[in-house]
């Protein structure tokens, strides 16, 4: 299924679903490049599964149990730029919490799509969201 052909009801459900459980992040790489990702991460495999065959994109793994008595926990990232664009052109409309991360991803991976030079500019959409995941500068 193409992102484009899922409804409205299923879009605010994902927006809900990333809002509460998930992570909109881009940050600059030890390696020296940009790392943008959009991330849920939630004990039911059911809730994730739903996120990658409905929108058709990201892969799931498995976090490591930290303590025996911990659920599993699974997380469904999306890192693909193009992707991002798509899922996030879809979703900005019903994000709440998370609009601002969106909308600072949006522009990143825009700029990449179109093919603009990496400059300062990127390392300050970083800083930006860093400000914005409380990570501090």
């Amino acid at each position: 299924m193409d992102i484009k052909e899922v409804s409205e009801c299923k879009l605010a459900y994902i927006a809900g679903l990333i809002d509460g459980e998930g992570y909109i992040t881009l940050y600059y790489t030890k390696q020296g490049y940009f790392a943008p990702s959009v991330n849920v991460c939630m004990t039911s495999f059911e809730c994730i599964s739903f996120l990658q065959n409905t929108t058709n994109m990201g892969t799931i793994s498995r976090r490591k149990l930290r303590e025996m008595h911990n659920k599993q926990q699974y997380v469904w990232v999306v890192a693909k730029r193009f992707d991002i664009y798509l899922l996030l052109k879809a979703l900005c409309p019903y994000l709440i919490l998370k609009k601002g991360h969106a909308e600072l991803l949006l522009e990143f991976v825009e700029r990449r799509i179109k093919e603009i030079p990496t400059d300062i500019y990127d390392k300050e959409l970083v800083k930006k969201m860093h400000i914005l995941n409380k990570w501090g500068v």
